[in-house]
């Protein structure tokens, strides 16, 4: 792709990786999943949990979008040039929609799994800055990221 977005076609080569993924993954394969409903991050390498995270995604006007991709770009040290806010630790995986850290995750997490939907983001995954800066060490680009409704 010329301007490559992160999403995994699944009419193309990338089938086979998300074949593989839903299978565990090849040996030391890293994925990344994300519940919208759970506001849950977990992390996997073959097929293992690694981690498992807090995490607040999209309020209402801004939901995350739910689908497969790629982690395309990252920046230990990032500012948003829509909202002239820090995001470190950032993992671009689709578009604008960014992993990263920000303050205030466990509460917002909280009050959106309560059912209060107008908490969240822009659209982005946030995570407690300690969170982000285990993810960004571990996750190498080109680490599948699902995001989930459930």
């Amino acid at each position: 792709m010329r301007r490559p977005d992160g999403r995994v076609d699944p009419f193309r080569r990338t089938i086979t990786e998300l074949n593989v993924a839903s299978r565990g993954g090849k040996k030391g394969a890293k994925r990344i999943t994300v519940s919208l409903r759970g506001q849950r991050l977990k992390a996997y390498q073959a097929g293992t949990e690694i981690f498992h995270f807090n995490c607040t995604t999209g309020d209402a006007q801004h939901p995350t979008p739910p689908g497969m991709f790629r982690i395309y770009r990252k920046h230990e040290k990032y500012v948003s040039r829509t909202y002239n806010l820090p995001m470190d630790h950032a993992m671009f995986f689709y578009k604008g929609y960014v992993i990263h850290e920000a303050a205030g995750v466990v509460l917002a997490a909280i009050l959106r799994r309560s059912g209060m939907l107008g908490v969240g983001s822009h659209g982005c995954v946030r995570l407690s800055p300690a969170n982000a800066m285990v993810l960004f060490r571990w996750a190498p680009r080109g680490t599948l990221v699902e995001i989930t409704a459930s």
